[in-house]
């Protein structure tokens, strides 16, 4: 466990390397940003590393990680110089007056970390669902000396994918000097560890702002992680109870991840996507939207801060919001999907920050706030999307009503109408039953005290939205009023953090309406994807969001008797609460990590699964270069196909041919390509006497060639004689019971 160490370590030190700059970015928070230091300082120390390997000028690697890591510390050090005594004064004083806090958030932090690398002790393989595509792009990143990286799957090309999120741990692997087999399930972790502080963050933050009372903080510190990481939803709940007779088949991964089915006319019930977090790191698939969570938490982090500096000078104002800006950037080459949640957010927040007595700044701040993210985000993404193709086919069908207007179709060839039947209330509910009966209880409590004027508006609306759905058969659409008064309610509150809280819970409603009309388009030609991202952001607003409405609730409720009177049975209720927040993590992880201790090697599974390719994948990494590529059997995807090439971190002539279609979607000569690359990889194992096309391998700097498994299945699936195609043909350079690597040339 010395590698934990390690990353633990220095992802402590890159959080304390960067406090003099989150404390510049974040002066308006209580602590001053201190729980999102860690977050930020990874990133921006990963992204100088990375801005040096995309513009050529330093090749990517361990010094170039340290020098990277030396210019955050410098630029810290400038910081408190230029400031003088004041700014370290204030961090002294800082650390004085708030110890509790900072030893509360670095426990917390270990605890969490501790936490994920002993459950992925017990499931370390890197098989299975997306978990090669993941250790494939972490190797590629690892091993690169430039940016992008090489796409191990599609030899002599570059990754075409949001791979910053991969970069960033392959980044830390660096500095801490962890292989790609241990750093697979050690990333897992830190992510897991830094979104847990940053979130509780957020929730104290927030608290703190409106209240100096010590219990609101602790329980908005504690509960927020617990919404957002490890609760599960209703349906999960339901698999729990079903299974409490026999715990060990627990369905843990279907039963609450596809709640909601779609009817779609001719092409019968198409499932989507329902994930959550908790889900997401009991599954360990280090995907695109799990490592972005880190900087979701710093881009709401940045939203906090610029609510409560509207009355700070505007340098301090922009300095947030160009921090802001910065984070979009890095959320476009992490997660694009994240960027208009986090732009909107923190442009709203800038405008609620100067709602009341100062309207003449209300509109200049949120203009400010909104270029430089603009600026910023552009500057800090343009290495990245000058090689980047979005995988956004233009060859789209459009339909002819559609495409007779003019910015319709082109946006007709991103944005599709979701024209067949809509989400069910039963199934909907399975999905956002938890966070919608706290807000919605919280929500009466709070408007109760509210003036009359808060309900005109959600009356209209609720007309309109109620014959909407009953008009297209979407009965989601009735929480758009619900939208409209959590809009009112941040513009009239009178606590600013609160106007934070009921932006964050219409932003998270609305994403959740947004899917039931629209949908982004992509290979599937459906709402799957869409509803899967646009979910999980909101999981993570309503998490947020509902322990500060609620603790408001509670508040309101304090002042009055009859207030007084219920809250005492609904503290009792606490408990049982946090046993129905804790149910699914409890028994997933008793499903998931049954067995004994594996270690954390990412790629140990495979001696097991197929011993000839471990050995291939062992001698490759010792005695061929990492451009020397390998030709291996290509097949579907979620599936062994491309292992040499994943594990070894060697080019290959096609992966999984399904992913890559995906990807290359924008990139249509690719595309045509990938037809031929199959027609090679199959004709060099099934041609009867012919032997490989050398010359076409060499022009993909094919080096070498394996026969082993999977080699076999694919000549048995074609029905023909099992038999080594490459002997008598090349040169064989290493050998065992299982398989053969030969030299091609």
């Amino acid at each position: 466990m010395a590698e934990a160490l390690r990353w633990w370590l220095t992802l402590s030190l890159l959080g304390l390397l960067s406090l003099p700059l989150t404390g510049l970015a974040f002066r308006s928070l209580p602590d001053r940003g201190y729980t999102l230091s860690r977050a930020l300082g990874w990133t921006l120390s990963s992204w100088l590393a990375w801005l040096g390997a995309a513009t050529g000028l330093v090749e990517f690697g361990t010094s170039s990680s340290y020098l990277a890591a030396a210019v955050l510390g410098l630029a810290s050090a400038a910081a408190l110089l230029l400031h003088r005594g004041g700014y370290g004064r204030a961090w002294r004083a800082f650390f004085n007056e708030r110890w509790i806090h900072v030893l509360s958030v670095e426990a917390a932090f270990s605890v969490a970390f501790a936490a994920l690398v002993l459950l992925r002790a017990f499931i370390p393989h890197a098989s299975q669902t997306e978990k090669p595509m993941e250790y494939m792009l972490l190797q590629s990143t690892y091993s690169a000396a430039t940016m992008p990286p090489p796409d191990l799957w599609l030899a002599g090309e570059r990754v075409n994918y949001y791979y910053f999120g991969f970069f960033m741990n392959a980044f830390v692997a660096r500095l801490s000097g962890v292989e790609p087999p241990i750093a697979f399930n050690l990333a897992l972790a830190g992510v897991w560890a830094v979104t847990a502080v940053t979130i509780g963050g957020l929730a104290y933050n927030a608290v703190s702002a409106g209240t100096t009372a010590g219990l609101p903080r602790v329980l908005a510190a504690t509960s927020a992680p617990v919404l957002v990481l490890l609760m599960g939803n209703p349906a999960a709940l339901e698999e729990v109870a079903r299974r409490l007779s026999s715990p060990d088949v627990f369905d843990w991964f279907g039963a609450s991840t596809r709640v909601i089915y779609d009817q779609i006319p001719g092409r019968g019930r198409v499932e989507t996507i329902n994930e959550f977090p908790a889900f997401s790191f009991l599954l360990g698939d280090l995907h695109p939207h799990v490592l972005a969570m880190p900087l979701f938490g710093l881009g709401l982090g940045c939203s906090l801060a610029l609510l409560l500096s509207a009355a700070r000078p505007v340098p301090q104002f922009a300095v947030t919001s160009a921090v802001a800006g910065a984070v979009c950037g890095w959320l476009y080459m992490s997660n694009s999907w994240d960027v208009p949640v986090i732009a909107s957010v923190t442009v709203v927040a800038s405008l609620l920050g100067s709602c009341g007595n100062c309207r003449h700044l209300r509109y200049h701040r949120a203009v400010v706030a909104l270029a430089l993210i603009v600026v910023l985000g552009t500057v800090v993404a343009l290495p990245f999307a000058s090689r980047f193709d979005a995988p956004v086919s233009a060859s789209a069908e459009i339909p002819p009503n559609i495409a007779s207007l003019p910015v319709a179709a082109s946006l007709g060839k991103v944005v599709g109408p979701v024209w067949w039947d809509r989400s069910e209330v039963g199934e909907f509910l399975r999905v956002w039953g938890i966070q919608l009966a706290i807000v919605v209880v919280s929500l009466f409590v709070l408007v109760l005290g509210s003036s009359r004027s808060v309900w005109r508006w959600p009356v209209l609306v609720t007309l309109l939205a109620v014959s909407l759905a009953l008009a297209l058969s979407a009965p989601v659409l009735l929480l758009v009023p619900v939208v409209v008064l959590c809009w009112l309610l941040a513009i009239n509150a009178q606590i600013v953090t609160l106007r934070w809280g009921y932006a964050l819970t219409a932003m998270g409603l609305g994403l959740i309406v947004l899917p039931e009309l629209l949908y982004l388009r992509d290979v599937f030609e459906n709402r799957m994807n869409t509803v899967f991202k646009v979910y999980y952001q909101a999981w993570q607003l309503l998490g947020i969001s509902a322990v500060l409405l609620l603790l408001a609730a509670v508040e309101r409720l304090r002042l009055t008797v009859r207030g007084r009177i219920v809250i005492r049975p609904g503290i009792a209720l606490l408990p049982l609460l946090l046993v129905l927040a804790l149910a699914y993590p409890y028994a997933g992880v008793r499903a998931r990590a049954g067995g004994d201790v594996k270690g954390l090697d990412a790629t140990a599974f495979l001696q097991e699964e197929d011993p000839g390719a471990a050995l291939a994948v062992e001698w490759l990494r010792w005695h061929s270069a990492p451009e020397d590529g390998v030709l291996e059997a290509t097949g579907g995807p979620y599936s062994l196909y491309g292992r040499v090439s994943t594990y070894a971190g060697r080019p290959t002539v096609l992966g999984w041919a399904n992913h890559e279609r995906q990807w290359r979607a924008g990139q249509p000569e690719l595309l045509d390509a990938l037809s031929e690359r199959e027609r090679l990889v199959t004709e060099a194992y099934t041609s009867s006497n012919r032997g490989p096309d050398i010359a076409a391998l060499q022009r993909l700097d094919v080096r070498y060639a394996y026969y082993g498994r999977l080699e076999r299945e694919m000549q048995r699936e074609q029905g023909l004689p099992v038999r080594d195609p490459f002997a008598g043909h090349l040169q064989r350079v290493w050998s065992s019971d299982e398989g053969a690597l030969y030299e091609v040339r």
